[in-house]
């Protein structure tokens, strides 16, 4: 087995265990409901799958440029530049805005309750943020599978 499979292997594997943990968020947001206490114990729960998705796109990140060099691929190709771009996109839109909001929600639970309306809406800046990042890493997903060239 050649290194450039095990970089593939790797890579595909990082890709689901992280993009999985993503999008995994909203089921447990669901089976929280309303009870602040679920609710505090769920959003403990996703910062934790958080820390080891993140891990794992670092790592996505990694093992995709590794790919492009032992294959020898310029970076300038159109997939792999938007790809890398949309990557950037969702770090910054992740540890900057969405870990922002994140913050102020579970503040926000523990001042105010989950009936407020802060905290509602909060809850819902959190929602739109995570559908966005993972229309952004779907887009990622098609652009690595398709290879769409212009």
């Amino acid at each position: 087995m050649s290194g450039y499979v095990l970089l593939k292997l790797a890579h595909v594997l990082l890709a689901i265990l992280a993009f999985g943990y993503t999008l995994s968020y909203g089921v447990w947001r669901g089976l929280a409901g309303s009870d602040p206490a679920k609710i505090r114990f769920t959003l403990d729960g996703i910062r934790r799958l958080d820390r080891v998705a993140n891990a794992g796109y670092g790592l996505l990140f990694v093992t995709g440029l590794a790919m492009v060099f032992v294959r020898g691929l310029p970076i300038t190709l159109f997939w792999i530049s938007t790809s890398i771009s949309l990557w950037v996109l969702v770090a910054i839109v992740g540890a900057v805005f969405y870990s922002r909001v994140v913050r102020r929600q579970r503040t926000l639970l523990d001042s105010v309750g989950p009936t407020d309306p802060a905290y509602r809406a909060a809850d819902a800046r959190s929602t739109q943020f995570g559908v966005g990042v993972t229309i952004l890493v779907l887009i990622i997903v098609f652009l690595m599978v398709v290879k769409p060239t212009p």
